[in-house]
């Protein structure tokens, strides 16, 4: 078993994709997951992409023998190197792009499965994206440093009281995900006065098109992390075929985690030196 250095073992599982970030040994717990939210039908032949930044090419083909052997038949790992990512350095923001966006396009990684974006941003002190609109997209940013601050545009600054779905001061652990649907437009700015906000933004296309605009918040203990793979975002009950009652309700697959309009899981989870994660979330 190779040794880790600390940092965040980021896991996006989903019915043709896996994406691993950071840390290779994340693919047991889509093991996990799967056996539980897809349907034999669902895994039929899936691809399986990973992206990490230090992993070995034994690791990374044990893990497709193992998943081939179980949920996975057929799997197939292909190597996404984050040295191989699109980068784009604008001063207030340095981003690396998994997947073509803005003016970085390869043929080769323009989505997968319903993964749109994934983008590992950082944003200086008083500086962000200021109001823009977001449409039939499901997106989310997860923070592993510093402060970001989100506001609705129907909100005016000065006007916020505590933390909302309409204004959310976000810190390490906070996920807050938007349902952009049939139209919805906010700001995400780094009000803190001196530190860089470090983050991943992802987007997911979710099943259908037209659903009413939703944002959901959460925060996961770093303390939860350091124990096995916490489950951050599972299908919303219901499926495509969700009642109205089901989008009321918002109740995920996976409890404790946010519903996404996507066939998507991600998980998370803190891997110290010399450790291994041998049981993972445990899923209904």
């Amino acid at each position: 078993m190779p040794r880790f250095v600390p940092g965040t073992a980021i896991l996006i599982a989903f019915l043709s994709t896996l994406i691993i970030i950071f840390n290779p040994t994340a693919s047991t717990y889509f093991q996990q997951l799967t056996s539980s939210l897809f349907s034999p039908a669902a895994t039929n032949s899936p691809n399986i992409t990973t992206t990490t930044s230090a992993s070995s090419e034994r690791s990374m083909n044990k893990a497709a023998s193992n998943m081939s052997k179980s949920v996975l038949r057929q799997a197939k790992i292909t190597p996404h190197r984050s040295g191989a990512r699109g980068h784009s350095d604008h001063g207030w923001l340095n981003t690396y792009h998994s997947f073509s966006f803005a003016d970085w396009y390869n043929p080769k990684f323009s989505n997968f499965g319903s993964l749109r974006v994934l983008n590992e941003d950082r944003v200086k002190a008083n500086s962000g994206f200021p109001t823009h609109p977001h449409r039939d997209f499901e997106i989310f940013s997860y923070i592993l440093s510093g402060e970001l601050t989100h506001r609705d545009s129907m909100l005016t600054k000065g006007s916020e009281g505590g933390q909302s779905n309409k204004f959310y001061r976000m810190h390490r652990g906070d996920v807050q995900f938007t349902t952009g649907g049939t139209g919805i437009a906010h700001s995400e700015f780094n009000e803190h006065k001196s530190d860089t906000v470090h983050f991943l933004q992802i987007w997911a296309m979710p099943w259908k098109k037209g659903l009413s605009p939703r944002y959901h918040t959460r925060t996961f203990d770093d303390e939860a992390k350091r124990q096995g793979f916490v489950t951050i975002l599972s299908p919303l009950k219901g499926g495509p075929e969700a009642t109205p009652q089901q989008e009321k309700d918002a109740e995920p697959t996976v409890a404790e985690s946010i519903p996404i309009h996507a066939d998507f899981a991600m998980g998370a989870g803190i891997i110290d030196p010399e450790k291994t994660f041998e049981s993972m979330c445990t899923c209904p």
